[in-house]
């Protein structure tokens, strides 16, 4: 059955159509009047290169697919649909060569982290964490109160191996971000990989967690994934996403692939598989199922960050070489100073990092977005280049 975005949106009602809006219906959501109206972008809200988000959604296929299992009186929300479950499961395990008991499925794969990190700290094996980096493991052991060790990036900005080998010892849990957020960068496959196996040799009781989350956007030839380390080792877990290049951050779905062993220790935890919706599972599955879609999203988000980065370099601004949907900018000047004149002007960019608080990390939009974006980046580094010459003035002027 073919649909059209609005009857879609309609059969879905406002609460989960807020969630499905891609960049491409801004307009003609724009004059809609209702209670999702702050948290949908419209054709006069902020525009949002904070999130690190897809800016089209998931596509057509995925949008069909759970039209199709809510049906059209949306009778289908009445349903848990446990079947689904164990299919996404089996999809997922197939897709990456190996079973369903491969397979654990989570809210995004900020809930594999967490559980991750429930599961292989205590309060005397804690988490081993680059700075920065994505904070969900090292946020969550310190809730728990156990032990967080922070390992400073390289000069590169990359996450410094060695020093995370030399931190791993008698570590519960080792979490490595490829490519890294919010730097952007990534390690080739045959570096990570000896540096894992480095990692088990002197700490065997240590669990490494891969977080592949922009595993899809990474375009360096020497990239790759860390999925069969983890089939084969029970101490290795990769965590994937759909919220990044399958467009579908609103919708909750990721997953933790790892030894049959590992999964059940974490899906045992969890207990029942019943946290993700029937629509984004079923939306998972038909989004996997399209790589020629895939494949124009990972080209499209290239073109656009070679055109953002180009633009930084005309201007002078150095960055990271980015292998995500985002990028990350030394401004030479504050970069909260930085974000705040870009909010004044209709764009909402996102944080540095404490400590590299002159970078700025921008999130990746349409061609269209970003080329309006560039005009406020101009007018913005301007506006705080001059805060900063005048403050230095007033700073070096003589006494009275």
């Amino acid at each position: 059955m073919t649909v059209s975005r609005r009857s879609f949106v309609k059969s879905m009602g406002t609460g989960a159509a807020a969630l499905l809006i891609g960049a491409r219906g801004r307009e003609a959501w724009a004059g809609t009047q209702s209670a999702t109206s702050a948290f949908v972008p419209s054709a006069t809200s902020d525009l949002l290169l904070s999130s690190n988000e897809n800016p089209l959604g998931p596509g057509k296929h995925v949008l069909d697919a759970m039209q199709g299992i809510l049906g059209e009186s949306g009778a289908g929300a009445g349903r848990y649909f446990f079947a689904q479950q164990a299919k996404m499961r089996e999809v997922l395990g197939a897709a990456h060569g190996a079973a369903e008991s491969n397979v654990v499925v989570g809210a995004g794969s900020s809930e594999i982290l967490l559980i991750a990190a429930d599961v292989f700290t205590t309060p005397e094996r804690g988490v081993v964490t680059p700075d920065p980096t994505f904070g969900t493991c090292a946020g969550r052991a310190a809730l728990l109160g156990h032990p967080v060790e922070r390992i400073g990036l390289d000069s590169a900005l990359r996450v410094d191996l060695q020093r995370m080998v030399s931190a791993a010892k008698g570590a519960g849990l080792v979490y490595l971000c490829n490519p890294n957020n919010p730097t952007a960068t990534a390690w080739s496959g045959p570096d990570m990989r000896a540096a894992i196996l480095e990692m088990l040799k002197i700490s065997p009781e240590t669990t490494i967690l891969v977080d592949e989350a922009y595993h899809e956007y990474a375009t360096e030839p020497s990239y790759a994934t860390m999925i069969p380390l983890a089939l084969e080792n029970p101490r290795v877990i990769v965590a994937r996403t759909f919220s990044k290049a399958y467009g579908m951050a609103g919708l909750r779905i990721g997953y933790g692939v790892s030894h049959e062993d590992t999964i059940k220790k974490m899906s045992d935890w969890r207990g029942m598989d019943m946290f993700t919706s029937v629509p984004g599972r079923v939306g998972a599955v038909a989004a996997l199922g399209n790589k020629p879609h895939l494949a124009k999203e990972i080209e499209r988000n290239e073109v656009v960050r070679r055109a953002t980065r180009k633009f930084f370099h005309d201007a002078g601004y150095e960055d990271t070489d980015s292998q995500a949907n985002f990028v990350y900018i030394d401004i030479r000047s504050s970069n909260e100073d930085f974000k705040k004149a870009c909010r004044e002007r209709g764009v909402r960019i996102g944080g540095g990092s404490k400590l590299y608080p002159k970078r700025a990390r921008i999130s990746l939009g349409t061609m269209e977005e970003m080329e309006h974006a560039f005009g406020v980046f101009e007018d913005a580094l301007k506006e705080v280049k001059q805060e900063l010459e005048a403050l230095l003035e007033q700073t070096h002027a003589p006494g009275e």
